[in-house]
């Protein structure tokens, strides 16, 4: 008990793991997401639901004061979720975030919080009339965790201190909005969650 008061009262860590996670990062990340479809009721837009394999990028950059880290980090990500009606298809194929990230670090572990913007590529389409693409915005929140990968494996490029892997999770939410395809007014939105994990490395 006195090791846990000791570790949270202390303002630094005993060695260079306290100024770790400072620094640009840049990295690849890969993972499930699932979602509901809704229309608000509408007749031409989607529903039920859908799930999907995703991968995609991410770059970011952290500063950190004692134990605390507070951090920036766009993303962007592809995936196939789609939804039919007798009216109108509605996919979305690609997403991208720009959040906010504040955690907490304890020697080679940073778990953190994260929320800000999201940015999706919503298609819709009606029979016979076409399509229409937009880039819908909505808001991510969600929660992770890093992790150094110095002293994992006796290879040269893990003990670094450059590398860090990390899961993750995100709730996207995606407001309902009329897209004009045609004669047909398609409405249209999702609430995304998404499971995903990543590897990063610090410049």
């Amino acid at each position: 008990m006195l090791g846990l008061v000791n570790l949270f009262a202390c303002p630094v860590l005993a060695d260079d793991n306290a100024t770790r996670w400072g620094g640009g990062y840049v990295g690849f990340h890969a993972g499930d997401i699932w979602n509901d479809f809704g229309n608000g009721g509408t007749a031409a837009g989607p529903d039920g639901s859908d799930n999907s394999l995703m991968g995609g990028v991410q770059i970011g950059d952290n500063m950190q004061i004692n134990h605390l880290v507070f951090g920036l980090e766009a993303d962007a990500s592809k995936m196939d979720l789609i939804s039919h009606n007798n009216t109108a298809t509605f996919n979305e194929d690609y997403m991208f975030t720009l959040r906010g990230r504040a955690g907490y670090a304890i020697d080679q572990i940073l778990p953190y919080v994260t929320a800000g913007a999201a940015f999706t590529d919503a298609i819709s389409k009606a029979p016979g009339q076409g399509e229409s693409s937009r880039l819908q915005p909505g808001a991510a929140v969600g929660a992770g965790m890093d992790i150094a990968m110095d002293n994992w494996t006796g290879g040269t490029w893990a003990n670094s201190g450059k590398w860090f892997g990390r899961v993750e999770y995100l709730h996207v939410e995606v407001p309902k909005d009329s897209t004009q395809v045609g004669a047909t007014s398609v409405r249209g939105g999702s609430e995304n969650n998404l499971i995903r994990v990543g590897l990063n490395y610090k410049f």
